[in-house]
Order: structure tokens, then C-alpha cells, then sequence
């Protein structure tokens, strides 16, 4: 009876106390406290501030949501000039002094890939390589000695800095399909390398884009010969 009594006893006191304001709670019912605690650790539910309501989603600016979207497939595509380049291309330009001219044909680039190649054998160019899965040209140097009738002043171009003796050039082309809307369209880059022998070594030095010019009207010239000779004529590639 003792035990019971003082069982009783315990019992009574514990209620007393977990009633008191100031003391923790110690003992719960079934569903009481499910929705207290923090928000990060209710799951994927949102609440306000007070941790009772339901939150709205956030809502993101107009101006934010078009850096957040992701694009489709169909919407990622390279523009029609921006073709990979190659290497070897990268490699034969990198660190020199360059001049650049670009034109548009519509003509296939096979086409005109073999019209550059024929147009370098008529101006004697010496051809230092045939890349024609890349669409890659290049020559050897081609050297000129300065004469008094030169096409360009060398001397007053660096300066008065000494008299050059000699200069040369050499031509890295790249041709490329290009997307067209009806006829077939292809692009045909020349970078001339051009340097200048001064103080005993050659010098890094753009001078007059004569040379490239001769190459572009040769260029022209083939796929007007090309046009006008049958496709049953032309010899095979």
C-alpha cells in the first residue's frame, strides 16, 4: 500500500509541474507538435514566419527567368561562319603578323576548295600543303628582293629604322560550307603571313595586300572557267 500510495504521490506532483508556464512539457499528446519545430525540418511544406500558414512560392523577376532557363536542344546552334577551326590552322597563324579577307560564293565548297588549288598552281605558287577534310591551303614562303620599283616603301613604313633587303609572304587558306538559303553557299578565308629581313633576321611586318588580292582575282577566275566548262568535262577530284 506504501508503494501505491507514493506512486499516487509522484504521479500528481509531475502533472502540477508540467502544467506550470515555465516549465518544459513533459509529456505530449498524439498529435500535438507536428507543427512546431523549424521550417527545414517540416519537409517540402513552405510556412510563413510564424510556422503556421502555407507560403506562396516564390515568384521569380521576368528579367532573372529567361538567365535561369535553360535552353532546348533545338535552340542551341552554331552560327553558319562560326566553324570550328582546325589545329594545324590555329597553329600556321598564332603569333604572326596577319592580314585577314573573307568572301562569299555561292558554289559548293568542294568546288570551290578545288578552284583555290588551281589558282595557286597558275600564279607559281609553291604549295606547301593539301588539307582537303579540313579545308585547309597553305604555301611555302614566297620571297621577293626590294627593288627601287617595290610596292611598298619599306623604309619609310618602319620608320627610316635601316633599309630591308628583302621581304616575304605566305598564305594560309581556309574554306568552309556556309548555310544558304537556296543555292549552296561557301566561305573562303586568306591570312597572309608577311615578314621583312632587317638587322640580319626576319621581322613579324604587314606591308601591301597586293599579293592577296592577285590570289582572289585568280580565285574568280577558276570558277568562272569552272562554270563554263561542263560538269561532264571537268576532270575528277
Amino acid at each position: 500500500m506504501n508503494h501505491i500510495a507514493r506512486y499516487f504521490l509522484i504521479s500528481s506532483l509531475l502533472f502540477l509541474l508540467s502544467a506550470c508556464s515555465g516549465m518544459p512539457k513533459l509529456f505530449w499528446d498524439t498529435q500535438e507538435g507536428q507543427n512546431d519545430g523549424p521550417v527545414y525540418a517540416k519537409g517540402a511544406a513552405s510556412y510563413d514566419g510564424a510556422g503556421d500558414k502555407p507560403r506562396a512560392p516564390l515568384e521569380v523577376p521576368p528579367e532573372l527567368r529567361a538567365e535561369l532557363e535553360i535552353p532546348e536542344t533545338d535552340q542551341v546552334e552554331m552560327a553558319p561562319n562560326s566553324v570550328p577551326v582546325p589545329v594545324q590552322y590555329r597553329k600556321a597563324v598564332a603569333g604572326k603578323a596577319v592580314s585577314l579577307e573573307a568572301r562569299q560564293y555561292n558554289i559548293e565548297s568542294m568546288n570551290l576548295f578545288s578552284a583555290a588549288a588551281d589558282a595557286m598552281t597558275a600564279l607559281s605558287m609553291p604549295v606547301n600543303s593539301v588539307d582537303s577534310p579540313s579545308g585547309i591551303l597553305t604555301t611555302d614562303w614566297i620571297r621577293k628582293q626590294v627593288g627601287t620599283n617595290s610596292m611598298l616603301n619599306l623604309e619609310s613604313l618602319l620608320g627610316g629604322a635601316g633599309k630591308p633587303k628583302a621581304y616575304r609572304h605566305r598564305f594560309v587558306l581556309r574554306i568552309f560550307k556556309t548555310d544558304g538559303d537556296i543555292a549552296p553557299q561557301s566561305r573562303l578565308e586568306v591570312r597572309m603571313i608577311s615578314q621583312v629581313f632587317l638587322n640580319n633576321h626576319w621581322v613579324n611586318k604587314q606591308f601591301s595586300n597586293k599579293p592577296r588580292a592577285e590570289l582572289f582575282a585568280a580565285v574568280e577566275n577558276q570558277l568562272a572557267l569552272m562554270q563554263q566548262t561542263p560538269a561532264s568535262e571537268r576532270s575528277p577530284e
